[in-house]
């Protein structure tokens, strides 16, 4: 009666010592993987402030055009330079530091009065915008890219250059345009429609160069088709829409 009381306490025993060895393999599972779980809600963490702080520093460079457009301010080139390969560190966590770069990009315009060929060099920035930091794996980074559109710059005259301003009969006049803002600094990217103000005579004009150069001719054709020639005086001037009547004009004078 002894012996197998003593056999099936040694038979409880190891039934203890597999159960712990399990128990003890379970637990170094569970603390690995609430180890794993911890450092990569870290890396996540990290990685999610520094796509806040990148997306912070876009719209930072997004609003002072926006602003500057708002307020009518007049915009120059040199000021993209505060942003062009510009480091700043994160205010309230100096680990994170933001690079931003800053580079003309082309546009095809897709306005229908313009020409499908038409393309806008100067009126949009791409802005790259980086965010570095030092996690427990080594140097990291987030970046962020966007399209920002120039500031809004006012057209303030329109200087003309005119080949003649008295025309005879059947004669032409060339005109070249150069659209200048508020710091008398020509305005790239504008197409300028051209207009005939009747005074006392009338005429026709045409544009080519996306407005940047016009023909004057002495005559004008009726809806009937006829050619007309008339004596006397007409204003001719150009401008982004025919209300703006505020900017100066070329009078030429008309001759039968």
């Amino acid at each position: 009666m002894s012996l197998m009381r003593r056999i099936r306490v040694g038979f409880t025993i190891a039934e203890s010592l597999v159960a712990l060895s399990i128990l003890f393999i379970g637990c170094l599972f569970v603390f690995r993987m609430f180890h794993l779980a911890v450092s990569t809600s870290g890396t996540l963490g990290d990685e999610a402030l520094a796509a806040i702080i990148a997306q912070n520093r876009m719209e930072e460079i997004r609003g002072w055009a926006i602003e500057k457009e708002s307020a009518g301010i007049n915009f120059v080139k040199g000021d993209w330079t505060q942003f062009d390969g510009i480091t700043v560190a994160d205010t309230d966590d100096p680990r994170f530091r933001t690079t931003s770069h800053v580079a003309s990009y082309p546009l095809y315009s897709p306005a229908k009065t313009i020409p499908s060929s038409k393309i806008l060099n100067s009126s949009a920035r791409i802005v790259k915008v980086t965010t570095e930091w030092d996690s427990k794996a080594g140097r990291k980074s987030f970046t962020l890219t966007g399209l920002i559109g120039e500031p809004l710059r006012k057209i303030k005259k329109v200087e003309y250059t005119v080949t003649e301003k008295s025309l005879g009969p059947d004669q032409s006049s060339v005109i070249e345009a150069a659209p200048l803002d508020e710091d008398l600094a020509k305005i790239d990217d504008l197409t300028l429609h051209w207009y005939i103000e009747p005074l006392t005579a009338n005429g026709t004009v045409s544009s080519s160069g996306f407005g940047l150069r016009a023909v004057v001719y002495n005559y004008y054709i009726s809806y009937s088709g006829r050619i007309f020639h008339t004596e006397g005086t007409c204003n001719v001037f150009a401008s982004t829409h025919r209300q703006d009547t505020s900017l100066d004009f070329i009078q030429f004078e008309m001759k039968k």
